[in-house]
């Protein structure tokens, strides 16, 4: 289930990745860095910055989207209520690394989360909660580390009022042990970084090798997924987005030969080509889509765009509109 959401993930943005100036990648922080480095050593690695979302034009179209489940939850308000947490305000950046494995069982993931926490609060509201003892406690480096009491689920930690861990329970306490010794010495994780083109706002980088040819098993042989069989070419993907008064989106691909990599950017211009049909008696729709712009360099695909909040504002009109029309 997570190699099929990670490659649904990489079909979607490759094919939909939204112009960028001709500017090279943003330079890496000394605290990016410093986290990459303590991350565990990964086929995947994500990060996202929700303070930089905030501040955008964007935030409260995102904020309306959730608003409604997260003010009709019971269980959400009651716990901003007695944490004090609200993590549509307190949640700021995230960082995570994955590795879907080579079968069932074998996944592996972290995620990092920093914010604004009493961590005393937190704990105290999650013990009164488990009232069928489904968590398992530990102590580990000082800290209460929870767990599946049957060893499915993930394991997490309050770290202090800054950061919480949570994700599969070797790779928590092997954070635990980097963040209490504070040496981090995965190099590789900032090398897999390094061509991120916007660091600063929301990015996924992702070594794909041999975990493709599953992925496409996966997904049969339908004529849609064969106009994409270049796919079982790709090496790596990765993704950024920077968010201001405009989304800039940027995404590339490296095949294993320039052959594929013509053969996938020809499918998503085919696919684009085939959306601007569909929508055509929108002019505004089509508009988006023809900011989108794609080419290839060897056996590198680039795809890039910049979309305004009038711009997604469109999409979205156009989505209810298409909705309405089932119905």
């Amino acid at each position: 289930m997570l190699k099929r959401s990670i490659y649904m993930m990489t079909v979607f943005f490759l094919a939909m990745l939204l112009w960028q100036c001709g500017r090279g990648p943003e330079s890496m922080s000394s605290d990016m860095s410093r986290r990459l480095a303590m991350m565990p050593a990964s086929d995947g690695l994500v990060y996202v910055n929700l303070d930089q979302i905030r501040a955008s034009d964007f935030y409260q179209l995102f904020l309306d989207s959730l608003d409604g489940k997260m003010n009709h939850d019971r269980r959400m308000s009651e716990f901003i209520e007695v944490t004090g947490v609200d993590p549509r305000k307190d949640v700021q950046e995230i960082y995570a690394a994955v590795n879907p494995g080579k079968g069932s069982g074998e996944e592996r993931f972290l995620a990092v989360v920093i914010g604004r926490y009493d961590p005393e609060k937190v704990i105290r509201y999650i013990e009164e909660n488990d009232q069928h003892q489904k968590l398992a406690r530990e102590d580990y480096n000082g800290l209460t580390l929870f767990s599946d009491a049957h060893g499915n689920g993930p394991s997490f930690a309050f770290v202090d009022n800054r950061q919480a861990v949570v994700g599969s329970r070797e790779w928590v306490k092997s954070w635990l042990d980097q963040n209490k010794s504070g040496k981090g010495g995965n190099a590789a994780n900032r090398d897999l970084a390094t061509d991120v083109k916007y660091k600063n706002g929301a990015w996924m980088v992702l070594n794909a090798g041999e975990m493709v040819d599953e992925f496409m098993n996966e997904m049969g042989r339908s004529p849609e997924v064969r106009r994409f069989s270049a796919l079982e070419a790709i090496e790596k993907v990765n993704l950024s987005f920077s968010f201001t008064d405009r989304i800039l989106m940027d995404g590339s691909g490296r095949f294993t030969d320039a052959a594929n990599a013509e053969l996938f950017r020809d499918a998503v211009k085919g696919l684009l080509a085939a959306a601007k049909l569909t929508v055509s008696g929108d002019r505004d729709a089509v508009d988006v889509i023809n900011k989108i712009d794609i080419s290839t360099d060897k056996n590198q695909v680039r795809i890039n765009t910049e979309m305004t909040r009038q711009d997604l504002e469109k999409m979205i009109r156009q989505r209810h509109k298409g909705m309405a029309r089932h119905f």
